[in-house]
């Protein structure tokens, strides 16, 4: 039996038009159209996507990868290992621990915490130096609290904490990176590294 006697047994043959559409990399018009729902276990849209953004759509159901518009969202960490050299010259050259943001958004600091490696009694005891910090990296303002110096001058203080009561910037930090510096005077001689540890959330700030 034909499929035109199924599916029209009693009338005449019925025009049936087979078509075989395969979708490839080059086809720049819709191939698709579904009038219920999908599912599917994964799906990636790769038009100029940017780490951290989110899939928004427009009225007419057009979707980009936009900036979050809303508020901190989830705690974030980041962290960077601060070397003999860069403990010494982080007074002057601030060692970067969270670059620019791609989109513009702005860091608020959480807390920071500060861990100085003292592996099989290594560690020799730096001199001089200031209380240490994270600030905006493009203004120069502080980022949140600091520990002491004593953090990197006594053995004894091998674990530093610091919270945020710093509550105004103006806009000059908005889309500025984090680095560690400290105040006063550079650090001078001593050894050991020390790891410094930034829990920051991401915010939109309007000028």
């Amino acid at each position: 039996m034909s499929l035109n006697e199924l599916i029209n047994p009693l009338g005449p043959p019925l025009p049936i038009s087979v078509k075989t559409v395969t979708a490839s990399s080059s086809v720049t018009t819709p191939i698709l159209s579904a009038s219920s729902s999908v599912t599917t276990p994964a799906l990636a849209v790769t038009t100029s996507p940017t780490s951290g953004y989110v899939l928004t759509s427009d009225s007419k159901g057009n979707a980009t990868w936009q900036a979050p518009s809303g508020g901190g969202g989830a705690l974030q960490q980041a962290s960077v290992t601060l070397n003999q050299s860069q403990i010494q010259g982080m007074f002057a050259s601030p060692v970067e621990i969270l670059a620019p943001d791609a989109g513009g958004r702005t860091y608020i600091v959480d807390s920071t915490y500060y861990s100085v490696s003292n592996i099989r009694g290594e560690f020799k005891a730096y001199t001089g130096g200031g209380f240490v910090f994270p600030q905006y990296t493009s203004p120069g303002i502080a980022a949140g609290d600091s520990v002491d110096a004593s953090i990197l001058t006594s053995v004894a203080s091998e674990l530093g904490y610091a919270g945020n009561t710093v509550g105004t910037w103006g806009n000059t930090i908005i889309g500025s990176g984090l680095s560690i510096t400290n105040d006063t005077a550079p650090f001078a001689s001593g050894g050991a590294s020390m790891v410094a540890t930034v829990n920051y959330y991401i915010v939109n700030i309007t000028a």
